[in-house]
């Protein structure tokens, strides 16, 4: 709540400098104030109108002043000013905004509206007013609803206008006619299409025989610097790529783009420009600035970079700053704003080679003529019959393309080979090479990723290879003559013998010798080497018959499928499931949840394409979610994933015969642009890995199921069956029965080994595939599988392994020890029945033992790792006892799961630990010889994480400890009845202390004191200090007071926020939602936000949650004022977020009182009260009256009586009783009846409280006992001081009964801060004022703080106008004597050359004084007799304050100068400060209201405090 003071002195330099208007006003009893400024034409500008009305309709009795002449005016002398124009009705706001508005009369809008309306267009008052042309697309606040929605209409029609001209358009010639002399050419509008293209190219005669060639002679384009970018020689795929790029841009992307282009950056080819079109986030654009000035304002005042004072943003060089951003930036001015590379990284979606194939237009040059059919063995099948082609035709034999190695040695050659295999990583990556290499690993997927790519390089048709001994001593078959072989790479290890450290085979130590040196021995080493040896692949030979070693293709049969299905979800990491995807998309891998989906409806071999793909990316690219940034490893970019994958599902599908038809890799040259050698070898290798580890493990699955199927065929039927029936004719196939088959598989949310498997449910379809059911069970493995048997053996139901999953749940069956069961040892203190049991997670004894020998000599000791882990889990449940004793019940839950986390996540730290421990043995154990010093790091390194997330884990015990110790969150759903609970333990807390503290008052001691127990009593006593009056002292009940009202107000928000709640609303790209459930305030983005709006939400306290999906924050007003700084979402309404939740409170607070006002009888009127300022008041007794008002109908109110002329604390206190309805209007006016009727004795006794004043200046003072003042040479100045607070002095109240309510109960009005030392107290009793000084334990009378000061003579007022010259300078005339100066702290400096002036200086200025006077008293007589006479004159010349009121009364203007003087003159004429005392204030009031009801005098512009 602030005071008319503080709202002054927060605009008084707005005020003095003269140049703004100064609104203030109050709303209850707080004051309020707010500049504003008058445009050009000396009018109000729309919006602050708007806001000057608002202010109106919160304060009828605001007032506005402008005080260009109020420069000299102290703080005090504008409080008084404007006071007085508030109290009196002068310069009212609703006269101003009158004076001011530039709002044409009603009629006039009407007119003007009516011919924009039968223009087509909307109205807008100010273009009207001014004769401005209108500009339908700017909107400048004058419009109305209907105009503004017709505004919006005509900006989207220009919008779509817009969007059908052309964005880029090229002039086509065809080249060879126009070399001719015969031009032919036509516009070519892009984007277009290949028919389009077709038909230009047949226009201007392009038919690739004759004419091919084309150009472009110009380009147009409505993106500035675009058509000058593009030459006559750009293809027509490559134009139509770019067109289509831009075609599809925002329009603030466009502006973006075309100021791109002015920078310069990736715009100097169409190459570049289909890539910058496409990372345009690389750079930041402002809009709003087109210069270095602009730039250096946005920087500092919206970025706040760097952060200035107000003050030095006066003084602060924007043009320069500005213009050194830029520079560091890079960055350029242009005609959409101030743009400059933010230094993202710059993708190259476009190589300049292929452009993709849907933005492809040219047409196709026309096929060569085919052969004769009768040259061809089998061209194509006949009409009507259907031939199965196989998957490779038959072809010739490609002969070997061998590496010709020049170099003799064997070591030259293998460098050779590999500086040759380098080269051919490079020319791989097309397409056909690249497919080429494919087919090859998929017959060799076993060789290494070097021999792969040297056999694809030299035979890319090659099936089987062996070297030449091979094909004759094993399979019997000779190498053809005149063949070349093809260069592999083969080991070729060889031993040496070497002197090693001789070990003892038991302990593996080394052996030391006689000399303590250890032992030596000579031992063969084999040394791992690699030569290039020749290789024939199998049609390069000739001989026996080989074995059908292909392997067996898949024919489509259904049987078949399904069981080449199963062995691929057994090699799969994750469930494989099916479901209905939309989009076109074929499957996906769930990052998250762990499982692979496959669309319905699919082909088989469709589906087994799409499983392989995706169990690709399941064993690639797969990370952790959960795992810290840190611990997850890194992920490759979006590209390479699917390079990755696809060439994995090409690979197998070639393996095994599939159909690769439809497999293109023309991308992958495009994806290798710009790749490290060694990237792009190590994704060949990852490939080569993956695909040899799926071929594997699928034949490996493939073989199990057919012995399974086969085993199966061969048992003997069962006793009773009925035997084989003879085929039968066809019959209607029988209806498909759904089947429910079990797995067991991983479980792939475990954390621990307890629940690492999922019994899983599976129902079988009519396609022979099987949809994903529920999970029966989660547990371990063998468990697992053992309800498997079970569910098999129909031993047991689905149901029943539901519910045997449902019991581990409620008693965990891991080893637990109860209290009870700890106290039934002798040892074992009783236990309290409220302990909960401790859980204790098992520990890995196996991988503690081995940490053990890993670093210690030591044997390891069984189970005591369990023992140090279980003890360190009953300290933390001891810890958690204690805490549950000291808090409420309320929280023993949520201490009991803390107890449990914390012993789930250390037992998890330790067995990390022990296997971290275990990696790398210790030096003292492995020896400092090949000591892998490169793994220990490693391990160091990992086993800081460990200890990182160990204090993590302790920090757990901390929240143990300050579980129902701290705050009530508001998101707890019982923060209202624990803040409750809380507010009863605090008003008990407060009666014992005041009980306690009235008790001692009353018998100096606290001897049998009934509110608290001896002991307490005697600490008491014995914490008093000396300066103490009371057992409690004053700070302690004014906290305890404090926090019992914060209590209560907080109780009292979340109430109404309870119950009114909070609103959403909608906003460009999404919504935002108040979700009461989760206290959140929740904001939905249709699409993911950019960085910078992400920026934006952090900045703002929003955080990303993946479980809701939204940025969200806490539900709270913090959290709408938050969302007032995010511009991205704005309501559409255009209302701030704050704006929407007061209108919705107000709409809910409207909606309770209409619904709980009780209903009234029609016959009584309903009167509304208000406290208003008494214009007659001559002291606080009579400072306000409670005005009665009748409103009427048409929202007018008629003013009805004067009910009661009081305080304004004792008005308040009766307006609460008439509006709850405790007193009525009769009874109002008998109270003041009698009050009137009591004396007089005493009313005018008050008491002041006056505290230092803010500042360096008074830090000295600031709560310093008297006698230390006193030593410092101190004192107490009223200066120093500013008064806070005055009140009546009721009859009895002591100093003591002063202090002890302002530390304790501090009054509503009172805004300083508790009474302390350093404050004084001054008493108004019975016509005589004694000032106080607060002082240690006690109140010292300080008469000089009442005393004035007398004004001191300064050389400057005396002057005689007089100069005199001396050698040193020119110097004024002073009437002071020398004594006079040397007072206030001048000394003699030299002397005039005639001896007649003494020049006299203070270090800083410097007059003459006269050495001869004829009598220095007479003249200071003189002197101070002038000056009274001066003085006398001024008050004798200024009006009085009832003359300037006279004046207001009859219309005229004043100025807050004027006023100040008279109420000056008024005190030193020595005006009594209580007029003479009228007949009746009630009398008053009315004749005042007689005269208000008269004519008001003609309107005449005013203006406030303006020179007179």
């Amino acid at each position: 709540m602030a005071s008319l003071r503080d709202a002054i002195k927060e605009q008084q330099e707005e005020l003095q400098g003269g140049n703004a208007w100064v609104a203030f006003w109050k709303e209850e009893r707080s004051w309020h104030s707010e500049a504003f400024h008058l445009d050009m034409g000396a009018t109000l500008y729309p919006e602050d109108e708007w806001r000057l009305r608002e202010i109106e309709a919160a304060d009828p009795a605001a007032i506005v002043l402008n005080g260009y002449l109020s420069e000299d005016m102290t703080l005090d002398e504008l409080t008084t000013s404007i006071r007085y124009h508030y109290e009196h009705r002068m310069n009212g706001i609703t006269g101003f905004i009158t004076e001011y508005s530039d709002r044409l009369s009603p009629e006039e809008i009407e007119k003007g509206r009516a011919a924009a309306r039968a223009a087509g267009l909307p109205f807008s008052e100010k273009p009207f007013r001014d004769g401005e042309d209108f500009d339908p697309y700017v909107y400048d606040g004058s419009m109305s609803v209907e105009d503004y929605e017709l505004m919006q209409r005509m900006i989207e029609k220009e919008r779509s206008e817009r969007m059908d001209e052309p964005i880029l358009s090229g002039y086509l010639s065809n080249l060879g006619a126009y070399a001719e002399g015969r031009p032919a050419g036509e516009w070519v509008t892009f984007p277009t299409t290949a028919e389009h293209m077709k038909e230009v190219f047949d226009r201007i005669g392009i038919d690739f025989k004759n004419y091919e060639e084309w150009h472009f002679t110009e380009f147009q384009s409505p993106i500035p610097g675009l058509a000058a970018k593009l030459g006559e020689h750009e293809h027509p795929d490559e134009l139509n790529y770019l067109g289509k790029l831009l075609e599809m841009q925002f329009d603030d992307d466009r502006e973006k783009f075309a100021a791109a282009i002015a920078l310069g950056d990736h715009a100097s080819s169409v190459e570049e420009l289909i890539n910058l079109a496409q990372n345009l986030d690389c750079y930041w654009i402002y809009p709003s600035v087109h210069n270095e000035e602009e730039y250096g304002h946005y920087l500092v005042d919206e970025l706040e970079e760097p952060e200035l004072p107000e003050e030095a943003k006066k003084y602060f060089m924007y043009e320069e700053y500005g213009r050194d951003a830029a520079i560091n930036d890079g960055g350029l001015f242009t005609e959409q704003g101030y743009i400059y590379n933010n230094r993202n990284t710059f993708t190259r979606w476009y190589d300049g080679r292929d452009v993709p194939e849907e933005y492809r237009v040219t047409p196709a040059l026309p096929e060569p003529e085919r052969p004769d059919p009768k040259k061809v063995e089998m061209d194509a099948a006949p009409a009507g019959q259907t031939t199965a082609q196989p998957k490779e035709q038959a072809q010739e034999p490609r002969p070997v393309i061998p590496i010709v190695l020049t170099s003799e040695k064997p070591a030259d050659k293998l460098k050779e080979i590999t500086d040759r295999l380098e080269q051919g990583i490079t020319e791989l990556f097309e397409s056909e090479r690249y497919k080429e290499y494919l087919r090859v690993m998929s017959k060799f997927h076993n060789y290494s990723f070097n021999n792969t790519l040297l056999i694809a390089m030299q035979k890319p048709d090659a099936s089987l290879v062996a070297g030449f001994s091979s094909w004759k001593n094993n399979f019997g078959r000779n190498v053809m003559k005149g063949e070349k072989g093809i260069k592999i790479i083969a080991p070729s290890p060889f031993t040496v013998k070497q002197e090693v450290e001789k070990t003892d085979p038991q302990t593996g130590k080394p052996v030391i010798g006689k000399d303590g040196k250890p032992v030596t021995e000579e031992k063969e080493i084999k040394v791992p080497a690699y030569k290039v040896v020749s290789v024939f692949d199998v049609s390069q030979t000739e001989g026996r018959e080989l074995p059908d070693i292909a392997v067996d293709e898949l024919t489509g049969d259904v049987d078949r499928f399904k069981d080449f299905f199963a062995a691929l979800e057994q090699a799969s990491p994750v469930p494989i499931g099916f479901e209905k995807i939309e989009g076109g998309a074929h499957g996906y891998y769930h990052l998250e949840e762990k499982r692979i989906a496959i669309d319905e409806g699919m082909s088989d071999l469709q589906t087994i394409k799409t499983a392989i793909h995706e169990i690709a990316h399941a064993k690639l690219h797969d990370i952790d979610l959960n795992a810290p940034k840190e611990e997850q490893k890194p992920r490759v970019d979006r590209r390479t994933r699917e390079v990755e994958a696809e060439s994995v599902a090409y690979t197998v599908c070639q393996h095994y015969g599939l159909d690769t038809s439809d497999y293109s890799f023309g991308y992958v040259a495009g994806w290798s642009s710009g790749k490290e050698l060694a990237e792009l070898r190590g994704s060949l290798e990852t490939i080569r890995n993956t695909a040899a580890e799926m071929i594997n493990a699928i034949d490996g699955h493939f073989a199990e199921l057919q012995k399974a199927q086969e085993k199966e065929k061969a048992q003997p039927q069962h006793e009773g069956s009925t035997p084989e029936q003879p085929e039968a004719a066809p019959q209607e196939k029988a209806a498909f029965t759904p089947e429910t088959i079990y797995r067991v598989r991983r479980n792939p949310y475990s954390d621990r080994e307890e629940n690492a498997c999922l019994l899983q449910a599976y129902v079988t379809q009519e396609n022979g595939r099987a949809k994903m059911g529920e999970v029966l069970f989660r547990g371990t493995p063998e468990k697992c599988r053992e309800l498997l048997g079970q569910l098999n053996a129909g031993e047991l139901t689905a149901g029943q392994v539901k519910e045997l999953y449902a019991k581990p749940q409620e008693q965990p069956e891991m080893e637990t020890v109860s209290p009870e069961k700890q106290a039934e040892t002798p040892e074992a203190a009783p236990q309290k029945e409220t302990q909960a049991t401790v859980t204790y997670y098992p520990i890995n004894e196996a991988a503690a033992r081995h940490a053990k020998e890993m670093n210690s000599f030591s044997d390891y000791k069984p189970g005591s790792a369990t023992a140090a882990y279980r003890q360190q889990v009953d300290e933390a449940a001891e810890l958690a006892e204690r805490q549950k004793a000291r808090v409420d019940p309320m929280y023993h839950e949520k201490i009991d799961s803390l107890l449990d986390t914390y012993a789930r996540k250390l037992a998890a730290n330790i067995n990390k630990g022990y296997e971290i421990d275990a990696r790398v043995p210790s030096i003292l154990i492995a020896g400092g010889s090949n000591f892998p010093t490169g793994k220990k790091e490693k391990q160091n390194a990992a086993r800081d994480r460990n200890m990182e997330e160990y204090q993590e884990i302790e920090g757990l015990l901390d929240k143990i400890r300050s579980t129902g110790m701290g705050g009530i969150s508001a998101d707890d759903p019982q923060a209202v009845q624990k803040l409750e609970k809380k507010l009863a333990g605090l008003e008990k807390t407060q009666e014992t202390m005041k009980a306690v503290n009235a008790y001692y008052r009353k018998h100096k001691t606290l001897d049998g004191c009934p509110h608290i127990s001896p002991e307490h009593g005697q600490k008491l006593i014995a914490s008093m200090a000396s300066y103490d009056r009371a057992p409690y002292p004053t700070w302690a009940l004014s906290n305890n007071n404090a926090e019992i009202r914060r209590v209560k107000e907080r109780i009292k928000s979340l109430t109404q926020q309870k119950e009114i709640g909070f609103t959403g609303w909608e906003f460009d790209g999404g919504r935002v939602e108040a979700n009461t459930q989760d206290n959140r305030l929740q904001i939905f983005f249709d699409e993911k936000p950019d960085a910078a709006v992400r920026e934006e939400l952090k900045s703002n306290g929003f955080r990303w949650s993946p479980k809701a999906e939204a940025w969200q924050r806490q539900l709270n007003s913090n959290a709408y004022f938050a969302a007032n700084y995010v511009k991205s979402i704005q309501p559409l309404t255009g209302e701030k977020p704050t704006d929407l939740q007061r209108a919705h409170i107000r709409a809910q607070q409207s909606a309770a009182q209409t619904k709980d006002a009780p209903r009234e009888k029609a016959a009584m009127p309903e009167y509304i009260y208000k406290i208003e300022a008494n214009p007659r008041s001559d002291s606080r007794e009579n400072l306000s009256f409670l005005q009665a008002y009748l409103p009427h109908g048409d929202g007018t109110a008629a003013i009805g009586d004067v009910l009661y002329i009081g305080t304004p604390e004792k008005c308040r206190e009766l307006l609460g009783q008439l509006n709850a309805g405790e007193l009525t209007q009769g009874e109002v006016k008998e109270l003041y009846a009698k009050a009137q009727e009591q004396p007089e004795t005493g009313q005018d006794d008050t008491f002041s409280i006056y505290q230092l004043k803010d500042g360096d200046e008074t830090r000295d003072y600031r709560f310093e006992p008297y006698d230390r003042l006193q030593a410092a040479g101190l004192t107490v100045d009223r200066a120093n001081y500013e008064l806070v607070y005055t009140a009546p002095l009721v009859p009895g109240t002591s100093l003591d009964d002063i202090f002890t309510r302002f530390n304790i109960d501090h009054p509503k009005d009172f805004k300083g801060h508790s009474l302390s030392v350093s404050d004084v107290v001054v008493l108004h009793q019975d016509g005589q004022d004694t000032a106080h000084y607060v002082d240690r334990g006690d109140f010292k009378q300080v008469p000089e703080f009442l005393q004035e000061k007398q004004p001191q003579l300064t050389p400057d007022e005396l002057e005689t106008g007089e100069k005199i010259r001396t050698p040193r300078g020119t110097f004024y005339v002073t009437g002071m004597s020398r004594e006079q100066m040397e007072a206030v702290g001048y000394g003699v400096h030299h002397q005039s050359d005639d001896g007649k002036y003494l020049i006299m200086g203070n270090g800083t200025r410097a007059f003459a004084v006269a050495t001869e006077q004829e009598n220095p008293l007479k003249a200071a007589e003189q002197t101070t007799e002038q000056n009274y006479n001066m003085i006398d004159g001024w008050i004798n010349n200024t009006p009085t304050v009832d003359e300037l009121e006279a004046k207001v009364k009859a219309g005229e203007t004043i100025s807050l100068v004027d006023l100040a003087n008279a109420v000056k003159a008024d005190k030193e004429r020595g005006k009594a400060a209580k007029p003479e005392k009228k007949p009746s204030i009630r009398a008053q009031l009315k004749a005042d209201k007689e005269r208000a009801a008269q004519k008001k005098p003609a309107k005449q512009k005013s203006q406030d405090l303006e020179r007179s």
